[in-house]
C-alpha cells in the first residue's frame, strides 16, 4: 500500500440512492477532467486492491468552493456500492478549502467515528494527503434537512430535526475520550504534524478580535463588550467539557438516509469545548436568518438532553461566542446600501443570536457584565434597525 494512503471500509454496504449512472466504458462526461479521473482511478485501485474505472461524476453543493463530487464506478465494490464521494483540496490560494488542515481534520474525525462504531457519518475509503484527496462512502442524495425545511412536510422535517439532535448528542458523548486517537490519525496522515499546528482562529481563539469589534461598535455608536467577556477564554479551556465538535451544523450537512440522519462535512471538526456546537439547541441554522417554532426548538433541546445532559453554562458559552463571531461582521449588517432582503437576513441573524444569548446567560447565571452588555446592545439595535421589530420569519415548512 502507498504510504500516503490510509483507508477504512464501510461494512454496512451503503450505496447511493441517486441512480444517475453511465455504465458504458469510455463514455465519461462528468465535470472532472481526464487527467484527474485517471489519477483518482489509480488512487482508488491502490486502496481497494483492484482496478476501477470512473464512468460519470457530478459536482455536489458549492463544488466551485468545496470541490466535492459524486463519482460513479464501472462496477459494484463490496461495502461501497457503485458510487463514492471525492473531496479535493483547493490549490493556488489561501483560506478555507486551501488549508492543509481541512481534509486532515475530516479524515481524522471520520476515522475516529468509524473506530468507535458510530454509524452517523460517511466512512473513509482512502485519503492521500500529498495529493489533497479524500474519498468517502456515498450515503445517498438526501434529502437534506435544508430541503425539508424549505419543503411542505412539517412532520417529516421535525422528525429529522429530532434525529439530528440525538445524533449530535451521541457524537459529543461517545467521542469525548477519543482525542488521543483523533490526534494520532491526523498526525499519521499529516506526516507527524498535529492539529494544533493549523488552528482555526474563529474556533480556537474566538475572542482574539474583540479589540477590533470594540472599535467597530464604537464607530457605529453601539455599546462595547463588557470586560468580563475575557473570562470566557478560561471557560473554553475546561478539559471536562472537551469533545469532538463539528462546528458547521448547517442544515445542508444533515442528510436523511432511510429512517435516520447522518452528518457530513467534518473539515472544521476538532476537540474543543462542547459549547461551540450548542447554539444548535437555541437558534440552529442561523445563517438563513429564519427560525424554528418555539415548540420544535424545545423538542430539539429535549432530544439532545435525553442522550447527553448539557450544562446551561456550556449552552450560554456557545451562544455568546457565536454572537461575537457574527458581530465581527456588524458593519456589513449595518450597511445602508445592501438589498432589503440582505439587511433583513443579516440583522435577523444577529438579533436572534442576541436574544438566544441573553436567555442562555440569564439561565446559566454567569458573566453578569456580559448580560448587561447584551441588554444594552439589544436596546441599541432595536432603535437602529427597524427590521428587528418584526418577528423573524419561520422556515417555510412551518409557516
Amino acid at each position: 500500500m502507498h504510504p500516503k494512503i490510509m483507508h477504512a471500509f464501510n461494512q454496512s454496504g451503503a450505496a447511493t440512492t441517486d441512480h444517475r449512472r453511465n455504465d458504458k466504458p469510455g463514455s465519461y462526461a462528468g465535470p472532472v477532467d481526464q487527467r484527474e479521473r485517471e489519477f483518482y482511478e489509480r488512487l482508488m485501485a491502490t486502496a481497494l486492491g483492484e482496478p476501477v474505472a470512473i464512468t460519470d461524476a457530478v459536482g455536489l453543493g458549492r463544488s466551485d468552493f468545496a470541490q466535492v463530487w459524486r463519482v460513479w464506478l464501472d462496477q459494484d465494490v463490496s461495502g461501497l456500492g457503485r458510487s463514492v464521494i471525492v473531496k479535493t483540496r483547493r490549490a493556488g490560494g489561501s483560506g478555507w478549502g486551501y488549508d492543509l488542515g481541512n481534509l486532515r481534520r475530516e479524515y481524522a474525525a471520520l476515522a475516529t467515528l468509524s473506530a468507535l462504531g458510530l454509524d452517523i457519518a460517511p466512512r473513509v475509503v482512502m485519503a492521500d494527503d500529498q495529493a489533497g484527496v479524500l474519498v468517502l462512502t456515498d450515503l445517498g442524495s438526501g434529502p437534506t434537512i435544508e430541503q425539508l425545511l424549505m419543503g411542505h412536510d412539517p412532520l417529516c422535517a421535525e422528525k429529522a430535526l429530532l434525529s439530528a439532535a440525538d445524533l449530535l448528542a451521541t457524537l459529543h458523548r461517545d467521542t469525548a475520550p477519543a482525542e488521543p486517537e483523533f490526534v494520532a490519525r491526523y498526525s499519521a496522515l499529516a506526516g507527524g504534524e498535529t492539529p494544533d499546528v493549523r488552528p482555526i482562529p474563529s474556533l480556537e481563539t474566538p475572542l482574539a478580535r474583540c479589540p477590533q469589534l470594540c472599535e467597530d461598535l464604537a464607530e457605529l455608536g453601539l455599546p462595547a463588550p463588557a470586560a468580563d467577556l475575557a473570562s470566557l477564554t478560561a471557560t473554553l479551556a475546561d478539559p471536562a467539557a472537551r469533545t469532538l465538535t463539528h462546528t458547521d451544523l448547517n442544515p445542508s450537512n444533515f442528510v436523511v438516509v432511510g429512517d435516520r440522519v447522518v452528518l457530513v462535512d467534518y473539515e472544521g471538526a476538532g476537540y474543543r469545548h462542547v459549547g461551540l456546537d450548542l447554539m444548535f439547541l437555541r437558534f440552529p441554522f442561523q445563517n438563513h436568518g429564519l427560525r424554528l417554532p418555539t415548540r420544535v426548538m424545545q423538542s430539539i433541546e429535549q432530544a439532545y438532553r435525553a442522550t447527553l445532559p448539557a450544562s446551561e453554562e456550556a449552552v450560554a458559552l456557545g451562544c455568546v461566542l457565536l454572537l461575537i463571531e457574527v458581530c465581527y461582521s456588524i458593519r456589513t449588517a449595518d450597511d445602508a446600501e445592501q438589498t432589503a432582503e440582505s439587511a433583513r437576513r443579516r440583522r435577523a441573524r444577529i438579533w436572534e443570536l442576541l436574544a438566544a444569548s441573553l436567555n442562555a446567560v440569564d439561565q446559566a447565571g454567569i458573566v453578569p457584565g456580559v448580560a448587561r452588555w447584551l441588554c444594552a446592545l439589544a436596546d441599541a439595535l432595536y432603535a437602529r434597525w427597524p427590521e428587528v421589530r418584526e418577528p423573524t420569519p419561520l422556515f417555510p415548512v412551518f409557516r
